[in-house]
Formats: structure tokens, C-alpha cells, sequence
């Protein structure tokens, strides 16, 4: 018998395909992320049935969406809009801590549930990477360069591309919506995903929550200082390096929990409560008269249960594990200086290594040509074009300095293998340059990694 407080999400049209392919294959796999994250307690809807013969799941239906609540109703205030933000960044950080990774972080897959748990819960995870659940077929995205992560788009790109070469020969314009065929598609395997080996990144995860921040500042419940808060956190959180990305999460957290605060002291009546994600049903939807109803039990509720829920909200990582988040902060720490050594040390040899050759050429007496002349003069140029956009993109001053070394390194390989081809110098006297040129591919690395 089929639970009344539940919906049916049918995978006969779903991502940005007219018919997503190999339904069985979504199905199962999806159903397998939600039960392992549900058994760890994160927070999402649990499953009913599984129906492979009608390509649906019934799921524990968990609440109206958060495109509902605050993008389509202006019944709510700014404080709780606020609240549910930090507990839906909370549970997703959760959930990736877990081994998950959603690619599809939308107010439409973000719930909370106003009449039983008034929780915040995740939804629809076809569109997600899992370090336990191996993909095995590109997943059904397509590479959105204004919305997606570098990465994420460059993975979709590769694994696309891979598909159509392998499958028919010819590759399709990427950047719009292509059709795949279902049985070609079914028979498709591949070990070896590109997408797959982003599944622990969390420059993707702080991304998708900058691009959730933008949608929620849209809603018409929020004043112009709300929204430009919002759109704020965004921007922190959009396009970061993978090393800088739980620090700016952790301080996404902290400057909402200091936001609601400042809420709370201004509008006293603020309704507190915990938020969770839930994807929208078209099977189950309550009247505008029943949501006015539970709206204002809820208000009540809370009202009276003041310090349980200034418990249950106050800090995104009392949710989480203390022991957990310390280690991962720790660690966090010791990446980010590690990332700073290796980066400006192999910045400062390069630069120190630039006086070497100095002496070398003018000791030889040798002259340049012109097109080595112009490269250096071009690469100077892009040097300069990459720290305008590391400052204008806000990207950390170590990710500028990374890029810079690279380039001061082909710089100089270019100039020594020249005056190495054209000269009747001992090889000998490059020793201190083949030596530099090594620890710093060394250093670049280990800074990458």
C-alpha cells in the first residue's frame, strides 16, 4: 500500500533531454544514493517503491519546494528565507561529506516541511556524482558555461564528446540541447568518466551554492539590502579553486548566521525554523488556504519553543559532527599554507632564476630575435591579463601567483632551450637551470594537488 504522505517521480523526461536514456539505469541508481544517504541520516525523502517496469520511484513526499515558498508565494519574511539558506548549505555539505555530490542545486530540489519535521531536505539526486556509486554513463547535463563550473563543464564536454566519437562518429554543438538515442545509449559503457573523478570537488559544490544564493535573491519577499546580501555570498562563493572552497563555504555559513541575528534584532516576530530541500510533486500540492493555515501553526509553534529552535538553528555546523567539522577545518588550514608555500616559492625561484639568465646572456653576449621577443613581450601581456581577472573574478592571490609561475617557467625554458641551440656554451652551465626547472614542476604540482 502506497503511503499517503508520498509522490512518484516518473524518469521518462528529465534533465535537458526530451526522454532520458536508460531509465532503468537512473532508477536504480538513484534509489541506491537516497536509501545509503537516508540510512546516514541525511536529510532526504525516503523510498516507497521502486517501479522499473513504469520508470518511477515513489518517495516520502517532504514539504513545498523552495521555488514555492519564495520565488512564487510572498507569505513568508526575510528572516526565515535566510534560516533555510544556512540549513539547506548545512545539509549539503553534509550530504557531500557523505560522498555526494549534487550537480543540481536549484530552489526546485530544495524542500521544507511545514506540517511534521520542519526540516529542510534534498532532492532528486539522478544529477549527482557519489564516491560509492561509480557513474557509468555521461550524465544527462548539458555544459552550461554562464551557470556551471569551469570543471564541470570541461568534464561534460569531454564525456560528450567521447560518446558521440565512439558511438557515431560525429560530434554535436555541445552548447545546446542534443538528443541522444535511447538503445545506443543503453549500450553504452564507460569506466572511465571524466565527470566521475569530480565527485570530492568542492569548488563545484561552493559554485552551485553561489548560483543557489542568486535564484533565492530574486525572491520579491526580500528588500534591496537582503538581496544584495545574498547576491554577495554569491559572488564569494562562484568560480573558486578547490583549496579555497570549504573556507569560503565556512564563511558563507557564518556571515548568514550573523545576517539572522541582525534579522532577529529588527523584527522581533521572526518565525525560526529549520529548513530542508524537497523536490516539487505535481501529485501532491496543498491549497493556498491549507499553506495559510500551516503557516501560522508553525508560527505559533515556534513562538513558544524559542530555545529549541535558536538550538537547532544557530550554526551550521552543529548540525554536523564537532569532531568532523574541527579535523576538516584543521585540514583545511594546513592545505591552504601548504598551497601558499609551494605556490610563492616557485614564484620567487623563477623570478630569482630570471638574473641567472640575465648574466648568461650578457656574458655570452647574445642576442635575442625578435620573435623570442615578442613571445616574452606577449607573455607579459597575459600576465598582466591574468592578474586583472584573478582581482576582478575575486580569486585568491596564491591561484594568480600559480598561473604567473607557469608561465614564468615556459618563459624560461623557451629562452635556455634557444640559447642552448644557438651557442657554443658547455651544456654544463645550464645544470642550475635544468635543476630549477624541475623543483618548480615539482613545486606547481604539489600547489595544484
Amino acid at each position: 500500500m502506497v503511503p499517503t504522505n508520498s509522490f512518484v517521480k516518473y524518469y521518462s523526461s528529465t534533465g535537458p533531454f526530451l526522454n532520458l536514456p536508460a531509465n532503468n539505469y537512473w532508477i536504480l541508481r538513484e534509489e541506491s544514493i537516497l536509501s545509503y544517504l537516508e540510512q546516514r541520516g541525511a536529510k532526504v525523502p525516503k523510498v516507497f517503491i521502486k517501479n522499473t517496469q513504469d520508470q518511477s520511484l515513489t518517495l516520502e513526499f517532504v514539504g513545498k519546494s523552495f521555488h514555492d515558498l519564495f520565488i512564487k508565494s510572498t507569505e513568508q519574511n526575510p528572516a526565515f528565507l535566510i534560516e533555510c539558506i544556512r540549513a539547506a548549505t548545512t545539509e549539503l555539505l553534509k550530504i557531500f561529506n557523505l560522498g555526494v555530490l549534487h550537480l543540481d542545486i536549484a530552489a526546485r530540489n530544495i524542500t521544507f516541511d511545514i506540517d511534521v519535521s520542519h526540516h529542510v531536505y534534498i532532492l532528486d539526486f539522478a544529477q549527482s556524482l557519489s564516491s560509492n556509486n561509480v557513474l557509468q554513463k555521461p550524465i544527462p547535463l548539458i555544459p552550461q558555461p554562464d551557470f556551471q563550473h569551469p570543471e564541470l563543464v570541461d568534464a561534460l564536454k569531454e564525456d560528450w564528446a567521447s560518446f558521440f566519437q565512439y558511438t557515431q562518429n560525429f560530434i554535436p554543438d555541445l552548447n545546446k540541447k542534443f538528443e541522444v538515442d535511447d538503445q545506443i545509449f543503453t549500450q553504452y559503457w564507460s569506466k572511465n568518466l571524466a565527470i566521475q573523478k569530480l565527485h570530492s570537488s568542492l569548488a563545484i559544490l561552493s559554485h552551485s551554492l553561489g548560483q543557489l544564493y542568486f535564484e533565492l535573491s530574486e525572491s520579491s519577499i526580500l528588500s534591496t539590502k537582503d538581496k544584495g546580501f545574498l547576491i554577495n555570498l554569491g559572488h564569494n562563493l562562484r568560480y573558486r579553486e578547490n583549496s579555497e572552497s570549504r573556507l569560503a563555504i565556512e564563511q558563507a555559513l557564518l556571515d548568514l548566521s550573523t545576517y539572522i541575528s541582525t534579522l532577529k534584532s529588527i523584527q522581533s516576530d521572526n518565525v525560526t525554523q529549520i529548513p530542508i530541500v524537497q523536490r516539487p510533486s505535481k501529485t501532491s500540492e496543498f491549497s493556498e488556504s491549507d499553506n495559510v493555515s500551516s503557516l501560522k501553526k508553525v508560527e505559533s509553534k515556534f513562538k513558544k519553543e524559542t530555545i529549541q529552535s535558536e538550538v537547532s538553528l544557530n550554526g551550521v555546523v552543529a548540525k554536523q559532527d564537532d569532531k568532523n567539522d574541527l579535523v576538516f577545518l584543521k585540514s583545511s588550514l594546513i592545505n591552504d599554507k601548504l598551497h601558499i608555500f609551494f605556490t610563492l616559492t616557485s614564484f620567487l625561484l623563477l623570478c630569482a632564476h630570471a638574473y641567472w639568465l640575465d648574466l648568461i646572456i650578457s656574458t655570452l653576449n647574445i642576442f635575442l630575435p625578435d620573435i623570442l621577443l615578442y613571445s616574452i613581450f606577449l607573455f607579459g601581456v597575459f600576465s598582466i591579463a591574468l592578474i586583472t581577472y584573478g582581482f576582478v573574478k575575486r580569486k585568491s592571490i596564491n591561484s594568480i601567483f600559480l598561473k604567473l609561475s607557469v608561465l614564468f617557467l615556459g618563459t624560461q625554458i623557451l629562452i635556455s632551450g634557444f640559447i642552448l641551440l644557438n651557442s657554443y656554451s658547455s651544456p654544463i652551465i645550464w645544470a642550475p637551470s635544468g635543476s630549477i626547472y624541475l623543483i618548480t614542476a615539482l613545486l606547481i604540482y604539489k600547489s595544484r594537488n
